[in-house]
Protein backbone atom coordinates (compact mmCIF):
# COMPACT_ATOMS: atom_id res chain seq x y z
CA UNK A 1 0.00 0.00 0.00
CA UNK A 2 1.72 3.30 -1.24
CA UNK A 3 -0.07 5.77 1.13
CA UNK A 4 0.65 3.36 3.91
CA UNK A 5 4.70 3.71 2.72
CA UNK A 6 4.89 6.89 2.02
CA UNK A 7 2.83 8.77 4.35
CA UNK A 8 1.96 12.42 3.51
CA UNK A 9 5.99 12.66 2.06
CA UNK A 10 4.25 12.57 -1.47
CA UNK A 11 1.53 15.38 -0.50
CA UNK A 12 4.46 17.35 1.06
CA UNK A 13 6.65 17.44 -1.92
CA UNK A 14 3.77 18.01 -4.38
CA UNK A 15 2.45 20.95 -2.33
CA UNK A 16 5.92 22.86 -1.81
CA UNK A 17 6.79 22.51 -5.31
CA UNK A 18 3.85 24.28 -6.67
CA UNK A 19 3.97 26.58 -4.30
CA UNK A 20 7.56 28.02 -4.76
CA UNK A 21 8.80 25.91 -7.84
CA UNK A 22 5.95 25.78 -10.28
CA UNK A 23 8.74 24.63 -13.27
CA UNK A 24 9.31 21.59 -11.35
CA UNK A 25 6.39 20.33 -10.97
CA UNK A 26 6.88 17.44 -14.21
CA UNK A 27 9.98 16.10 -12.84
CA UNK A 28 9.20 15.81 -9.51
CA UNK A 29 5.98 13.74 -10.95
CA UNK A 30 8.32 11.73 -12.74
CA UNK A 31 10.72 11.38 -9.68
CA UNK A 32 7.24 10.31 -7.89
CA UNK A 33 6.87 7.88 -9.98
CA UNK A 34 10.16 6.10 -9.38
CA UNK A 35 10.03 6.23 -5.96
CA UNK A 36 6.42 4.69 -5.46
CA UNK A 37 7.80 1.77 -7.66
CA UNK A 38 10.43 1.24 -5.17
CA UNK A 39 8.60 1.98 -2.02
CA UNK A 40 5.89 -1.06 -3.14
CA UNK A 41 8.77 -3.49 -2.77
CA UNK A 42 9.84 -2.38 0.30
CA UNK A 43 6.40 -2.17 3.01
CA UNK A 44 7.13 -5.36 5.15
CA UNK A 45 10.74 -3.40 6.30
CA UNK A 46 9.77 0.02 7.16
CA UNK A 47 11.24 0.72 10.35
CA UNK A 48 8.23 2.03 12.44
CA UNK A 49 10.31 3.79 15.40
CA UNK A 50 9.20 6.85 16.16
CA UNK A 51 12.54 8.12 17.57
CA UNK A 52 14.61 9.83 14.78
CA UNK A 53 17.65 11.52 16.40
CA UNK A 54 16.20 14.67 15.48
CA UNK A 55 15.98 17.62 18.42
CA UNK A 56 13.12 16.92 20.45
CA UNK A 57 12.77 13.07 19.63
CA UNK A 58 11.51 10.97 22.20
CA UNK A 59 10.72 7.56 21.47
CA UNK A 60 7.80 5.82 23.37
CA UNK A 61 6.18 2.38 23.20
CA UNK A 62 3.77 2.59 20.66
CA UNK A 63 1.05 1.32 23.43
CA UNK A 64 1.65 4.10 25.48
CA UNK A 65 1.35 7.01 22.58
CA UNK A 66 -2.08 8.60 22.58
CA UNK A 67 -3.96 10.54 20.17
CA UNK A 68 -4.12 13.35 22.13
CA UNK A 69 -1.74 16.55 21.67
CA UNK A 70 0.43 18.14 24.58
CA UNK A 71 0.25 22.08 22.74
CA UNK A 72 2.54 22.77 25.32
CA UNK A 73 4.91 20.81 24.93
CA UNK A 74 3.87 21.34 21.12
CA UNK A 75 5.39 25.16 21.65
CA UNK A 76 8.64 24.41 23.30
CA UNK A 77 9.41 21.67 20.47
CA UNK A 78 8.71 24.63 17.81
CA UNK A 79 11.66 26.48 18.93
CA UNK A 80 13.86 23.75 18.39
CA UNK A 81 12.11 23.04 14.75
CA UNK A 82 12.51 26.67 13.68
CA UNK A 83 16.09 26.00 11.70
CA UNK A 84 15.05 22.86 10.33
CA UNK A 85 14.12 22.38 6.81
CA UNK A 86 11.25 22.14 5.12
CA UNK A 87 12.18 18.41 3.93
CA UNK A 88 13.36 17.65 7.95
CA UNK A 89 9.71 19.46 8.97
CA UNK A 90 7.75 17.09 6.36
CA UNK A 91 9.78 13.76 8.09
CA UNK A 92 8.09 14.80 11.29
CA UNK A 93 4.44 14.55 9.82
CA UNK A 94 5.03 10.70 9.12
CA UNK A 95 6.24 10.16 12.75
CA UNK A 96 3.48 9.02 15.69
CA UNK A 97 4.47 11.43 18.35
CA UNK A 98 1.70 13.68 17.43
CA UNK A 99 3.24 16.47 19.89
CA UNK A 100 6.54 16.46 17.50
CA UNK A 101 3.53 17.13 14.30
CA UNK A 102 1.73 19.52 15.69
CA UNK A 103 4.72 21.69 16.37
CA UNK A 104 6.07 20.68 12.92
CA UNK A 105 2.87 22.10 11.24
CA UNK A 106 2.87 25.11 13.37
CA UNK A 107 6.25 26.23 11.77
CA UNK A 108 5.31 25.19 8.53
CA UNK A 109 2.17 27.22 8.52
CA UNK A 110 4.56 30.31 9.73
CA UNK A 111 6.59 29.75 6.56
CA UNK A 112 3.21 29.87 4.54
CA UNK A 113 2.16 33.00 6.36
CA UNK A 114 -1.29 31.14 7.22
CA UNK A 115 -2.28 31.60 10.92
CA UNK A 116 -2.88 28.55 13.11
CA UNK A 117 -6.71 29.64 13.32
CA UNK A 118 -10.25 29.61 11.90
CA UNK A 119 -9.15 32.42 9.79
CA UNK A 120 -6.21 30.31 8.05
CA UNK A 121 -8.43 27.65 7.21
CA UNK A 122 -10.60 30.54 5.35
CA UNK A 123 -7.13 31.89 3.83
CA UNK A 124 -6.26 28.21 2.49
CA UNK A 125 -9.83 28.19 1.05
CA UNK A 126 -9.74 31.34 -0.98
CA UNK A 127 -5.97 30.87 -1.62
CA UNK A 128 -5.59 27.48 -2.93
CA UNK A 129 -8.94 24.91 -2.25
CA UNK A 130 -10.76 27.05 -4.87
CA UNK A 131 -8.38 27.26 -7.50
CA UNK A 132 -9.04 25.55 -10.81
CA UNK A 133 -5.26 23.98 -10.79
CA UNK A 134 -5.13 20.86 -9.28
CA UNK A 135 -1.96 20.48 -7.82
CA UNK A 136 -3.13 24.36 -5.96
CA UNK A 137 -6.04 22.00 -4.67
CA UNK A 138 -4.00 19.19 -3.37
CA UNK A 139 -1.42 21.94 -1.73
CA UNK A 140 -4.40 23.81 -0.40
CA UNK A 141 -5.30 20.13 1.39
CA UNK A 142 -1.58 19.55 2.80
CA UNK A 143 -2.05 23.21 4.38
CA UNK A 144 -5.37 22.12 6.17
CA UNK A 145 -4.03 19.03 7.26
CA UNK A 146 -1.46 21.55 9.21
CA UNK A 147 -4.60 23.35 10.51
CA UNK A 148 -6.15 20.05 11.65
CA UNK A 149 -3.33 19.65 13.75
CA UNK A 150 -3.42 23.06 16.09
CA UNK A 151 -5.88 23.78 18.72
CA UNK A 152 -9.15 25.31 16.59
CA UNK A 153 -12.36 24.00 16.10
CA UNK A 154 -12.35 20.90 13.68
CA UNK A 155 -15.77 21.49 11.73
CA UNK A 156 -14.48 23.84 9.42
CA UNK A 157 -11.91 21.65 8.75
CA UNK A 158 -14.44 18.54 8.30
CA UNK A 159 -16.82 20.99 6.28
CA UNK A 160 -13.95 21.95 3.85
CA UNK A 161 -11.93 18.44 3.49
CA UNK A 162 -15.64 15.95 3.82
CA UNK A 163 -17.86 18.51 1.24
CA UNK A 164 -15.35 18.20 -1.21
CA UNK A 165 -14.65 14.34 -1.06
CA UNK A 166 -19.05 13.95 -1.27
CA UNK A 167 -18.34 16.42 -4.15
CA UNK A 168 -15.42 14.94 -6.07
CA UNK A 169 -15.52 11.12 -4.85
CA UNK A 170 -13.28 9.96 -7.79
CA UNK A 171 -10.85 13.10 -8.07
CA UNK A 172 -7.18 12.45 -7.29
CA UNK A 173 -7.15 15.42 -4.85
CA UNK A 174 -9.20 13.32 -2.25
CA UNK A 175 -6.03 11.83 -1.00
CA UNK A 176 -4.93 15.06 0.12
CA UNK A 177 -8.60 16.12 1.65
CA UNK A 178 -8.49 12.57 3.64
CA UNK A 179 -5.27 13.23 4.92
CA UNK A 180 -6.19 16.48 6.60
CA UNK A 181 -9.39 14.87 7.92
CA UNK A 182 -6.82 12.34 9.29
CA UNK A 183 -4.84 14.87 11.12
CA UNK A 184 -7.50 15.92 13.13
CA UNK A 185 -8.09 12.42 15.42
CA UNK A 186 -11.25 12.40 15.77
CA UNK A 187 -13.31 9.38 16.53
CA UNK A 188 -16.22 10.68 14.66
CA UNK A 189 -14.34 10.05 11.25
CA UNK A 190 -13.66 6.81 11.79
CA UNK A 191 -17.16 5.86 10.30
CA UNK A 192 -16.58 8.08 7.35
CA UNK A 193 -13.20 6.97 6.52
CA UNK A 194 -14.75 2.99 7.02
CA UNK A 195 -17.49 4.19 4.74
CA UNK A 196 -15.60 5.72 1.74
CA UNK A 197 -13.39 2.08 2.16
CA UNK A 198 -16.30 0.02 2.22
CA UNK A 199 -17.92 1.61 -1.45
CA UNK A 200 -15.59 0.95 -3.67
CA UNK A 201 -17.47 2.06 -6.68
CA UNK A 202 -18.83 5.35 -5.61
CA UNK A 203 -14.86 6.41 -4.29
CA UNK A 204 -11.82 6.08 -6.32
CA UNK A 205 -8.63 4.06 -6.01
CA UNK A 206 -7.13 7.63 -4.33
CA UNK A 207 -9.98 7.96 -1.77
CA UNK A 208 -10.10 4.87 -0.51
CA UNK A 209 -6.38 4.26 -0.22
CA UNK A 210 -6.02 7.52 1.89
CA UNK A 211 -9.07 6.26 4.07
CA UNK A 212 -7.64 3.02 5.31
CA UNK A 213 -3.97 4.67 5.54
CA UNK A 214 -5.84 7.67 7.90
CA UNK A 215 -7.25 4.94 10.09
CA UNK A 216 -4.03 2.85 10.74
CA UNK A 217 -0.82 5.30 9.96
CA UNK A 218 -0.70 8.66 8.88
CA UNK A 219 -3.73 9.13 10.20
CA UNK A 220 -3.71 10.66 14.49
CA UNK A 221 -4.91 7.77 15.94
CA UNK A 222 -3.52 5.86 18.61
CA UNK A 223 -2.61 2.36 18.69
CA UNK A 224 -4.50 0.66 21.23
CA UNK A 225 -7.51 1.94 19.07
CA UNK A 226 -5.90 0.81 15.58
CA UNK A 227 -5.76 -3.03 17.45
CA UNK A 228 -9.50 -2.38 17.96
CA UNK A 229 -10.23 -2.25 14.29
CA UNK A 230 -9.08 -5.31 13.86
CA UNK A 231 -12.61 -6.97 13.10
CA UNK A 232 -13.85 -4.48 10.48
CA UNK A 233 -10.72 -4.80 8.95
CA UNK A 234 -11.72 -8.43 8.56
CA UNK A 235 -15.15 -7.54 7.32
CA UNK A 236 -13.74 -4.97 4.96
CA UNK A 237 -11.96 -8.11 3.74
CA UNK A 238 -14.87 -10.44 3.68
CA UNK A 239 -17.10 -8.49 2.02
CA UNK A 240 -14.77 -6.75 -0.78
CA UNK A 241 -15.24 -7.52 -3.98
CA UNK A 242 -12.30 -5.59 -5.58
CA UNK A 243 -8.55 -7.05 -5.56
CA UNK A 244 -7.08 -3.85 -3.98
CA UNK A 245 -9.19 -3.38 -1.49
CA UNK A 246 -8.38 -6.56 0.02
CA UNK A 247 -4.67 -5.92 -0.64
CA UNK A 248 -4.78 -2.93 1.65
CA UNK A 249 -7.11 -4.67 4.22
CA UNK A 250 -4.38 -7.28 4.87
CA UNK A 251 -1.85 -4.60 5.10
CA UNK A 252 -4.26 -2.45 7.39
CA UNK A 253 -4.26 -5.49 9.84
CA UNK A 254 -0.60 -5.80 9.92
CA UNK A 255 -0.72 -1.71 11.05
CA UNK A 256 -3.34 -2.54 13.81
CA UNK A 257 -1.07 -5.61 15.48
CA UNK A 258 2.09 -5.60 14.32
CA UNK A 259 3.16 -8.17 17.11
CA UNK A 260 0.21 -10.60 15.10
CA UNK A 261 2.38 -12.40 12.44
CA UNK A 262 -0.57 -13.50 10.80
CA UNK A 263 -0.05 -13.35 6.74
CA UNK A 264 -3.69 -15.03 5.66
CA UNK A 265 -7.39 -13.38 6.95
CA UNK A 266 -7.63 -16.79 8.21
CA UNK A 267 -5.23 -16.14 10.41
CA UNK A 268 -6.29 -12.85 11.51
CA UNK A 269 -9.66 -14.17 12.45
CA UNK A 270 -7.93 -17.21 14.70
CA UNK A 271 -5.68 -14.46 16.17
CA UNK A 272 -8.27 -11.82 17.10
CA UNK A 273 -10.61 -14.70 18.51
CA UNK A 274 -7.62 -15.78 20.86
CA UNK A 275 -7.23 -12.27 21.77
CA UNK A 276 -10.73 -12.15 22.97
CA UNK A 277 -10.52 -15.66 25.11
CA UNK A 278 -7.32 -14.02 26.78
CA UNK A 279 -9.28 -10.78 28.07
CA UNK A 280 -12.27 -13.06 29.20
Amino acid sequence: MLKFLLGCAVTAVAFYVFANRPEWVHEIARFGREQVAVAAQNLSSRDKSTGDGRAGSETQPAEDITNEIDYARARRLVAEMNSLSWDELWHIMDEDDYDRRAAAAQVLLARAKIPASEEGVRLVQRRYIRSSQPESVKSGFSYLGLLALQPIPPQPVVSLAQGYVERHPQDPACDSALWALGELGSEEMVPYFFHVIEHEEEYGPAARERAFCCLVQCGRYAQARRRAMVPRFIRVYENASAGDTRSWALQALAHCAPDARARSVDEWRTWWSRQRNDTH
